[in-house]
């Protein structure tokens, strides 16, 4: 008889800060962005990578769908990935709101296993970088094999020196049905 090794099942996964934060309370919380500022930012990505109408592009961390959403009315054909299930809920709202086929994935980015499958990868806002060094290093490496031979990515990240420049910062605004205060300090 053959010597079986035996399997332990795969250990959970340690809730992290990400996992609770971007929830609906978040989304009542947060200011979206106009569709003025929305238009900007894909007038950006189409230019930056020189996408053709018909191209596949991933969206990682697409959040509430804004840049996904835009670029599939555009002609491109969109897939939005997120882990917040609440954020996916709202993209799929906003998808059907504005008559936009897409598909919705609700992942973990660092366990992307697509290859080869899209023209360009975009994870804009503050999507990357929430991870220990090797981590992220993994995650570049994911979007990459991601990409068709040829194909673009475009992670945006905030401008720190712009932040603390403006540091400790306190802000109100209106959110959904509520007032907010925001303070910062870096």
């Amino acid at each position: 008889a053959e010597d079986s090794v035996p399997v332990s099942p795969p250990r959970p996964r340690t809730r992290q800060w990400w996992d609770d934060l971007f929830d609906e309370e978040y989304l009542r919380t947060v200011r979206a962005p106009s569709s003025e500022q929305t238009k900007r930012e894909c007038d950006f990505i189409e230019k930056c990578l020189g996408l053709k109408l018909g191209s596949t592009v991933l969206d990682v961390g697409c959040g509430r769908g804004t840049q996904v959403v835009e670029m599939t009315r555009r002609g491109y054909l969109g897939v939005g990935m997120d882990l917040s299930l609440a954020m996916l809920s709202r993209a799929a709202d906003e998808a059907q709101r504005k008559e936009q086929e897409i598909n919705f994935l609700h992942a973990d980015m660092r366990e992307i296993k697509f290859e080869g499958t899209f023209d360009a990868v975009i994870c804009m806002g503050t999507t990357f970088g929430y991870f220990e060094e090797d981590a992220n290093r993994a995650v570049i490496n994911r979007l990459h094999r991601a990409l068709k031979p040829g194909g673009a990515l475009l992670i945006e990240v905030v401008n720190r020196d712009h932040v603390i420049a403006s540091q400790p910062n306190l802000v109100w605004f209106e959110g959904d049905a509520c007032v907010c205060m925001e303070e910062t300090t870096f």
